[in-house]
């Protein structure tokens, strides 16, 4: 429960930076690997200063890490072009792709009802997506939907890569390799044009760094829970069926701050299209508890 609740306050978080401070969410994405690289050194020095480093955990750690930053990337692209209450819902689709990924990886049961579970998740998808007009785009922009949908695919990668490797419960080896792998993809955004020419710049816009600092200490809080939920589970899909709650939080989370402050957080809500949204979480969150649970009974 920690998890998809801490989760939900970093995605509003990258939200108000990159609508507020960040030119692209790319920059955003820089700093991050800044960040994330900085941790993952001090962190790694202490571990194999204490533990050592096993070449099983540095590998798989490094890798996750590599699988989870291109998801981010791409949901970073997508909260750019959307609403971040519609945002998450496709993004956390992801517990839909992870049974029948496990089913073939590690052996977990494939639930009975994906049938049901796939219309109601795509149903869901439509819902949450609905702008409430007539125009050409009454879906929005499509090319949040795809961003959204391949972050949620390749997330689902990561989760089950995460159980692969932490089969035998928590370990600060994988945390501070995972945070080395997650780096060098944020880093490579400085390939790109606008990255280069304003991503130094950034590190003097005081509310950008404040709110930088503050999402890189819940997020290290965030990874720390999540790995000992997969790794403590008996089953990967039971800790997906959980995290589906995520949708429904940031959607609290996003008119809460819309009813409190109109004049900042007004656009993350459209209200006369709340009830369809709130109709398209509920069925994303049952599809995804169908085949989560499914699989583990």
């Amino acid at each position: 429960m920690l998890f998809p609740a801490l989760t939900g306050v970093v995605n509003v978080l990258d939200k108000l930076i990159i609508d507020r401070f960040s030119p692209t969410p790319y920059i955003y994405a820089f700093w991050i690997g800044i960040y994330e690289l900085v941790l993952g050194a001090v962190a790694s020095s202490i571990v194999v200063g204490f533990q050592g480093m096993e070449g099983r955990m540095l590998l798989g750690g490094a890798v996750t890490g590599a699988v989870t930053a291109v998801s981010l990337l791409l949901y970073l692209g997508a909260l750019k072009y959307g609403q971040v209450a519609r945002v998450v819902p496709i993004w956390f689709l992801f517990p839909l792709f992870v049974a029948p990924m496990a089913a073939v990886t590690l052996g977990e049961r494939l639930p009975g009802l994906v049938a049901v579970a796939l219309v109601l998740a795509v149903a869901g998808g439509v819902l949450v997506s609905w702008q409430g007009t007539s125009a050409d785009r009454a879906l929005g922009n499509p090319l949040v939907l795809v961003l959204a949908l391949a972050a949620a695919v390749v997330m689902a990668m990561s989760f089950v890569l995460n159980k692969y490797f932490l089969e035998e419960g928590f370990s600060w080896q994988f945390f501070s390799s995972f945070r080395l792998g997650f780096a060098p993809v944020m880093l490579a955004t400085i390939l790109l044009k606008d990255v280069r020419q304003m991503g130094y710049t950034m590190m003097n816009n005081r509310g950008f760094v404040q709110l930088l600092v503050f999402a890189e200490i819940i997020i290290t809080v965030v990874i720390i829970v999540r790995f000992a939920a997969v790794g403590l589970s008996p089953d990967v899909s039971s800790v997906a069926a959980i995290s589906a709650i995520q949708p429904a939080l940031v959607f609290f989370y996003s008119l809460g701050l819309a009813k409190l402050a109109p004049n900042i957080f007004g656009n993350w809500v459209t209200f006369r299209t709340i009830p369809p949204q709130v109709a398209g979480i509920a069925a994303i969150t049952l599809g995804v508890v169908i085949i989560s649970v499914q699989a583990t009974s």
